[in-house]
């Protein structure tokens, strides 16, 4: 299996959306970087979040975007996402 790198686009948006504090540096570090799904999101607004649980959130449409570790977020159809201020961007 391939691991894919983690993209400096990738690290900027996390630290964009307030993940780049030292608590959360902290929590990434246990996580391994080449564990991590490359995220290109889509343009435009993306998806408002109505609400999370601990496992994940749901979108406007009732959409439900999984938790899979360090911000990023998995669709049921397999793509990777990113919440930025609320709104749910995921690859294209």
């Amino acid at each position: 299996m391939v691991r894919p790198q983690v993209t400096l686009w990738f690290l900027f948006a996390l630290m964009c959306a307030g993940l780049g504090n030292a608590a959360s540096q902290e929590r990434a570090r246990a996580v391994p970087s080449a564990a991590l799904p490359p995220v290109v999101p889509a343009p435009g607004p993306g998806m408002l979040i109505v609400s999370c649980d601990p496992g994940g959130c749901w979108d406007e449409f009732g959409v439900r975007y999984d938790r899979a570790g360090a911000g990023v977020f998995v669709r049921r159809d397999g793509r990777s996402c990113l919440m930025i201020k609320r709104r749910m961007h995921c690859e294209e």
